[in-house]
């Protein structure tokens, strides 16, 4: 459900829900380099740039602990 949440099905991510499903994914997108590409870069700047956010939030959290202690 994480998953689901934080990324867009066949854009971002491609998932599968048993062994013949991914067994035909994994022809499929072998046969289709331009479209796996493009899912796998998407991918990739959808995890680093929510590993930023998540780290500027991390940081400012922890600024406003030193300034503002509770």
């Amino acid at each position: 459900e994480d998953v689901a949440r934080l990324f867009r099905e066949n854009a971002e991510l491609v998932t599968y829900r048993n062994l013949d499903e991914l067994k035909s994914r994994i022809r499929y997108y072998l046969a289709h380099d331009r479209e796996r590409e493009k899912i796998r870069r998407a991918g990739e700047r959808k995890v680093r740039d929510y590993g930023l956010t998540e780290n500027l939030k991390r940081i400012i959290q922890n600024v406003r602990s030193i300034h503002h202690p509770c």
